[in-house]
């Protein structure tokens, strides 16, 4: 009986030149006739597939990810200093906008503040004993000839440097983990070329000749692991921005003091799921920025990892800041040379050599901004109106106007400021957070009130501003303790406390003016 397979077709290859057009046509032509499908946009490209050795085999055509541009974003770094524009690849709807929404929050709080604290890029092999003690007394030995190990991996590469070696112990075995600096490349095939260079010294000139792994899987290359976290893989950067809680109240809709709430909540949340980041999204930002930059995407599987610190201030304000323990992204190297990916890195001043400090900087301040806009709209409970649509009664789906996603702010027109302010501040109890010759401007649970001066202003006998409240009568009260007289209208049939019920009963409302005559009204809905 014989074992007949039917006969598969390789995919075709140019053994003169396979990074042509015509070559990649000749794939495209292939994979047509083999599944049907018609690949018009995969060939649509503008870059010449002689760029390509290195970064891509069996060539057919590109991936068009839509590219949006986020900012400006100004950041405070050591490196990155300045206003930027981000380029932000990806076909989730309202990224963008949310990330644009935080920069716009951090560049009104006085931008972002980043410090690259290391950056290194591992390997890490074992060694193999037949004993504990033999493991162990290897790493005495590994420690007395550190210097030979580091010219040994050093004479491999022009660029990377071997900083430190770390050791650990597990039965007959004594894993190493290969610490290097890598200049502007992420360095992977760098510090794997240096560390096998490395390791065939010592198995060389070590009496035992021992045997060795070159990855021992503790350099846990594109997998998150806790040893990232606390050792730092790629970059360890912090991103950090003190925001003060007027302006996020104007801006985002909620105030510092609900947000930390909501940080004591998710904080809880990871601890109970076991998340390797409490925050919101930073895989969100970064995947976008990875892909627009011509990162090995794939390295986000170690670079969401992150940690939220935040304060509530004495002031009322909020600090707010992101760790992010292994930032794997390069300026030179891998796809960072392609035409799209290049001139995106062009748009960030990131092209050309001692840059990528500057562009982790930037990454990391552009991960903040996501984190801040996504938590206040989580808390704003705006989470589902950041959509470009909806749906009305056919259920068709249809744009929304040009101010669906405008913040709101009232205006009321008075004639005499001097009486009108103490009123809405100390009557009322309205918050002023500020005044220009125009207007007194107040805070009404994040919607901004205007008393706009208008010197020949008549007020007329309707309502021009509500408040709804939990308990009417409880608020009614309080008011007329502060000297509030509510008003009473003939065929209303009002309360004690000047308040009408309609006749559904869904509704309480009680009537009064400001000084001006302005009518504003009380409600407390069913």
């Amino acid at each position: 009986m014989t074992d007949q397979r039917p006969a598969l077709d390789r995919v075709p290859r140019d053994k003169e030149n396979d990074y042509s057009k015509d070559a990649a046509q000749t794939r495209r032509k292939f994979a047509e006739e083999k599944s049907g499908a018609a690949l018009a946009h995969v060939g649509a490209y503008s870059f010449d597939p002689a760029t390509l050795p290195g970064n891509i085999e069996n060539f057919i055509g590109a991936a068009q990810v839509p590219i949006g541009l986020a900012g400006p974003l100004v950041v405070n770094g050591e490196h990155a200093k300045g206003a930027f524009y981000v380029p932000l690849a990806t076909t989730e709807g309202t990224l963008v906008a949310s990330y644009n929404r935080g920069m716009r929050l951090l560049r009104e709080a006085g931008g972002v503040k980043t410090t690259v604290v290391e950056r290194y890029m591992q390997r890490a092999p074992v060694f193999h004993f037949p004993d504990a003690r033999a493991a162990r007394d290897f790493g005495r030995w590994i420690d007395a000839h550190l210097d030979d190990i580091r010219r040994a991996a050093e004479a491999t590469t022009s660029v990377g440097k071997l900083a430190r070696l770390q050791q650990w112990s597990v039965g007959p075995m004594l894993y190493l983990r290969f610490n290097y600096t890598t200049g502007d490349a992420a360095g992977q095939n760098m510090c794997g070329k240096a560390t096998l260079a490395a390791c065939n010294w010592i198995a060389k000139n070590h009496a035992a000749a021992p045997r060795f792994t070159l990855s021992g899987a503790i350099d846990t290359d594109k997998k998150h692991s806790h040893m990232n976290v606390l050792h730092s893989r790629g970059a360890r950067v912090i991103a950090e921005a003190t925001i003060p809680d007027a302006l996020l109240r104007e801006v985002m809709g909620t105030d510092a003091a609900t947000l930390f709430r909501a940080r004591l909540v998710s904080n809880a949340g990871g601890m109970l799921a076991g998340t390797v980041n409490n925050g919101m999204h930073s895989a969100n930002g970064l995947t976008a920025l990875f892909i627009a930059t011509g990162q090995d995407v794939a390295n986000i599987a170690e670079s969401h990892a992150a940690i939220t610190f935040v304060e509530l201030l004495a002031s009322g304000d909020y600090y707010w800041s992101i760790t992010i323990p292994s930032l794997i992204v390069a300026t030179f190297g891998g796809g960072t040379g392609l035409a799209t990916q290049r001139e995106c890195l062009e748009l960030l001043g990131c092209v050309g050599k001692g840059k990528v400090e500057k562009f982790i900087e930037i990454c990391a301040a552009t991960v903040l901004a996501g984190e801040i806009s996504l938590a206040s709209a989580v808390v704003a409970g705006a989470i589902g109106s950041r959509a470009t649509t909806n749906t009305d009664a056919t259920g068709n789906r249809r744009p929304m106007g040009p101010l669906a996603e405008a913040k709101a702010v009232a205006i009321i027109c008075v004639r005499d400021r001097a009486k009108a302010l103490p009123f809405y501040r100390d009557v009322l109890g309205l918050k002023l957070t500020s005044e220009d010759p125009f207007a007194a401007v107040f805070d009404i649970g994040g919607v901004p009130l205007r008393l706009s001066t208008v010197g020949d202003w008549t007020p007329h006998a309707h309502t021009v501003l509500g408040f709804n409240v939990a308990d009417i009568h409880e608020t009614a009260a309080l008011l007329s303790k502060r000297g509030v007289a509510f008003q009473r209208y003939p065929g209303f049939d009002q309360d004690a406390a000047g308040v009408w019920t309609s006749p559904d009963g869904a509704a309480k409302v009680a009537w009064f003016n400001d000084p001006d005559g302005n009518n504003l009204s009380l409600a407390e809905l069913a």
